[in-house]
């Protein structure tokens, strides 16, 4: 299932000014129209000022652990005049989200950081709508969400400033993957998502060099890490020849 973002990415829409990438742009397409949004570290607030005033969220808390990332989305979320459906908070992670949130954001941060979200706030998390989006190692998330009794039922794939990004969204349920769908993206691969292909050939490209890079190396070392390497290599080809059955 792919987001239905209502505007071009990049676009900033309904005149306000502000600016949506592609990346940012995915995560959006996730929220439901009416939903209460928890944006777990939520930075310059960019994300949440724009729900709000599209309408689409009736009320964002944003959370962020720096007191002057808050100030910096107070200021904008104000300056936009929606400050009267915004909520401020300053807290580590899952700490102090309102009961009501229907859904919580985690994007923009590596995978590590919010498997720690998501274990030390699951207790709260539990119901919620997650809509995550790590900068980077995706696999481990996916995995890390399997373990603490999330399921995956979207995900999407974005292209953005020379990286490739995915968002996706999780609800509580278990779910057992397999190597390929942890690595790849269970709902990538079952949808056949048409820039799969695309995502796939980067990370075989990338996957390549670092083999390259590793035969050359010496000892028994270099030589574990260029078969372990092959066989991240192998789920991503399998993820190609998916994408073109």
């Amino acid at each position: 299932m792919r987001p239905a973002f209502p505007f071009a990415p990049g676009m900033t829409g309904g005149g306000i000014g502000i600016f949506l990438s592609n990346r940012l742009g995915a995560v959006a397409g996730y929220i439901e129209k009416g939903a209460a949004v928890a944006d777990i570290g939520a930075d310059h607030g960019r994300l949440g000022a724009w729900l709000l005033h599209k309408g689409i969220c009736d009320r964002v808390q944003f959370i962020d652990i720096s007191d002057k990332s808050l100030g910096k989305a107070r200021e904008l979320v104000r300056g936009e005049g929606l400050g009267g459906r915004a909520e401020f908070t300053a807290c580590d992670g899952a700490d102090g989200m309102d009961r009501g949130a229907s859904a919580a954001i985690i994007a923009g941060v590596g995978a590590e950081t919010i498997i720690g979200i998501l274990t030390r706030g699951v207790d709260a998390l539990r119901g919620k709508s997650l809509i995550l989006q790590p900068n980077w190692n995706v696999g481990a998330l996916r995995g890390g969400i399997a373990e603490l009794g999330f399921t995956i039922d979207a995900e999407d794939i974005a292209y953005d400033g020379f990286r490739w990004y995915v968002a996706m969204r999780a609800v509580a349920g278990y779910t057992r993957l397999s190597p390929v769908e942890e690595t790849v993206g269970p709902i990538l691969l079952r949808d056949n998502h048409p820039r799969l292909s695309e995502y796939a050939a980067f990370h075989l490209r990338v996957f390549d060099k670092a083999i390259a890079g590793a035969e050359s190396g010496a000892g028994a070392g270099a030589k574990a890490e260029a078969r372990a390497l092959c066989v991240e290599k192998g789920r991503w080809e399998e993820a190609m020849r998916a994408a073109y059955r």
